[in-house]
């Protein structure tokens, strides 16, 4: 309500409609205060005036006590208007005072009156219905009594905390609550006790929907039951029977008394064989008026059995009836719908397997291509024997990712002419015959691309490589010029090309007599070791 008030207050607009809100709102208070007091009040005037009377004298002595310092007294007084409104029904004023009972002692540290007293609120709150409140002081009661050691109340108390914790849906908490309980009414042999804890059990299970646990304790419930029953029947024999006993003496007594007359002997035996037989007389009615009930309790069972058997069949033969109908209908559809897609899936089947034959003919076609590529590349690449004529501590090495491939290598002498019109055979027996040439030139070179692309661009620097040097162009620097200028040309890339492929390369030129080496490189770079150390030196940042 304050939070609605302070909310009204904070809305926008004149001050008087504000006042406005806030004087409702003041009313809407003042009437539900008004309500609640009323209320009360009505409930204690329910009370006869005597009750009333004796109440308040007990509030005002536990007051007078209370002003006076005297708490264990002022304790007793409030406890016991306390219990008296408690039985007149005043549920809320009876909690008031065992409260201000409760506070008194948990300051004078009296422990055997805060577990009664917090045991009592516990079941006054679960009266109630305020669950939360009464687990509470249960709670309380609970951790006195556990000081105090006696097991037979911590056990009582464990069994009020199970059913308030029941109440608030707490099954598995309550349990353990039940099966601790157990354990002390065993140990001590508190039958009726253990009998009631079995069947909370039974109830909590059901509750939960374990009907196996739940019959187990039922059981145990209903065996402890009638164990009890026939304890009773037996105590009541012996109370008879000893009642028997006790008019026998006294009936021999009054049979040896001097004073008593044949005749007053005569006419009590007259008199106890009528009342005898009068007891009989009603004894036989009472048993046949019994067996006539349990007659007519059997017939009226058996009628009702009759008709819920009756009325459970047409439920059942009805839902077996809609069962049966609903997994026809289902198997039915489901018919259906399998020949449908078996129909589609027939159709598909057809579609892929020409889809597929087409796929695997243009594979094949595509793998010899791409094979025949390969031995093309592969027989226009310089052989490594060639290399070793140059240098013998060389060697290559050359793994493409795909068969064919867009990196290649390539070397010549110095003094190569243009043989690109010869046959490849006299061309390699020049090569080799100018073998011993003290001057060559070896390039390691990465094309744009991958695959079957990069193939085409590396036929290109290649042939392009051969042209250069067949000009008599032998500086690394001048080659690499050269070539970026042709590629430019053969891909015909200008401003407004959309191709821009080229290649990285590193390029030497070797000088055995001088000892020299010459590098130029795109993007690429050398590396060398010299004195036991490794040097490396980059190339240009522009690709050809």
């Amino acid at each position: 309500m304050i939070l609605v008030l302070n909310h009204l207050l904070q809305l926008n607009g004149n001050k008087m409609k504000r006042i406005y809100i806030l004087k409702i709102v003041i009313s809407i208070i003042i009437c539900y205060g008004s309500t609640l007091f009323f209320s009360s009040f009505s409930q204690l005037n329910t009370l006869s005036s005597e009750k009333q009377e004796e109440i308040q004298l007990l509030i005002d002595e536990g007051n007078n006590f209370f002003n006076s310092s005297n708490m264990p007294e002022a304790s007793r007084y409030y406890t016991q208007a306390a219990y008296m409104l408690w039985i007149n029904n005043c549920f809320k004023e009876a909690s008031e005072y065992y409260l201000k009972a409760l506070n008194i002692n948990l300051n004078i540290e009296n422990n055997n009156a805060i577990k009664i007293i917090a045991s009592n609120l516990g079941v006054l709150y679960t009266d109630m219905e305020d669950y939360n409140s009464s687990l509470k002081y249960f709670n309380i009661s609970l951790k006195y009594k556990r000081i105090d050691g006696n097991k037979n109340e911590i056990a009582s108390e464990l069994l009020n905390i199970a059913n308030v914790l029941k109440y608030l849906n707490n099954v598995e908490e309550s349990n353990a609550k039940l099966l601790e309980s157990l354990d002390i009414f065993k140990e001590n042999n508190e039958v009726n006790l253990m009998k009631r804890a079995y069947g909370m059990l039974a109830e909590n299970y059901k509750q939960i929907g374990d009907t196996e646990k739940s019959f187990e304790y039922y059981n145990l419930y209903s065996s402890l039951d009638q164990f009890i029953k026939k304890k009773q029947i037996e105590e009541t024999e012996k109370k008879t029977q000893a009642e028997i006993q006790k008019m026998e003496g006294i009936t021999r007594k009054a049979i040896t008394d001097k004073e008593a007359t044949e005749e007053v002997l005569k006419s009590t035996e007259d008199s106890l064989k009528v009342v005898e037989q009068i007891s009989k007389e009603r004894q036989l009615q009472i048993d046949l008026l019994t067996k006539q009930k349990q007659l007519d309790n059997l017939i009226m069972k058996e009628q009702e059995t009759r008709l819920k058997n009756a009325a459970l069949t047409r439920i059942i033969f009805i839902g077996l009836s809609l069962f049966l109908l609903a997994i026809a209908f289902i198997l039915y559809r489901s018919y259906l719908m399998k020949k449908k897609s078996n129909a589609l899936l027939s159709e598909q089947n057809i579609k892929i397997t020409k889809q597929s034959a087409e796929i695997n003919k243009q594979n094949i076609n595509i793998k010899n291509s791409i094979n025949y590529a390969w031995r093309i590349q592969n027989a226009l690449l310089p052989p490594i024997e060639m290399l070793s004529t140059y240098n013998e501590n060389s060697m290559i090495f050359f793994r493409p990712r795909d068969v064919v491939s867009g990196d290649f290598y390539w070397f010549s002498d110095t003094k190569l002419k243009s043989v690109l019109s010869k046959s490849k055979t006299k061309f390699y027996e020049k090569r080799l015959n100018n073998a011993a040439a003290e001057e060559f030139i070896v390039a390691a070179v990465d094309c744009t691309g991958h695959g079957v692309p990069g193939a085409l661009m590396s036929m290109i620097g290649y042939n392009l490589l051969h042209e250069i040097i067949s000009h008599n162009i032998n500086r690394p620097s001048d080659i690499l010029e050269y070539l970026h200028k042709g590629i430019i040309a053969e891909l015909k890339q200008d401003d407004k090309s959309e191709v821009q492929d080229g290649m990285d390369i590193a390029l030497c030129h070797v000088n055995k007599k001088s000892k020299k080496i010459e590098f130029a490189g795109a993007k690429n770079p050398i590396v060398y070791i010299k004195n036991n150390e490794f040097y490396r030196i980059k190339g240009d940042n522009h690709s050809i």
